[in-house]
């Protein structure tokens, strides 16, 4: 459940310092195949970077995101077990959590 709003623009920050871990909650393509293999791009917690490149990259022990993903159309919020959800659109969102949490 949302307790409250989390600018992007300030999380953006702190995923550039570091304190943040990562997971994917969903990726949704077209290619329904290859999102049923690739469990809809479901990830465990790992190290999370904003990058400066376009293409994601998965499965290499780091989450890359997207300057792109704080800004425009989307949402972040803190949840009552204070990871935050960052929803990008309505095929993608991530959770993170502090480092050490």
């Amino acid at each position: 459940m949302r307790t409250r709003t989390v600018r992007r623009d300030k999380l953006k920050r702190d995923i550039q310092k570091g304190l943040y871990v990562c997971k994917c909650n969903h990726r949704y393509t077209d290619d329904y195949a290859y999102d049923y293999a690739s469990n809809y791009g479901e990830t465990d917690f790992m190290e999370v970077k904003v990058q400066d490149h376009n293409g994601r990259e998965h499965g290499k022990g780091i989450l890359y995101l997207h300057p792109e993903d704080f800004s425009g159309y989307g949402n972040a919020w803190e949840n009552e077990d204070g990871t935050v959800t960052l929803w990008i659109h309505s095929n993608l969102s991530y959770d993170l959590k502090k480092v050490g949490a």
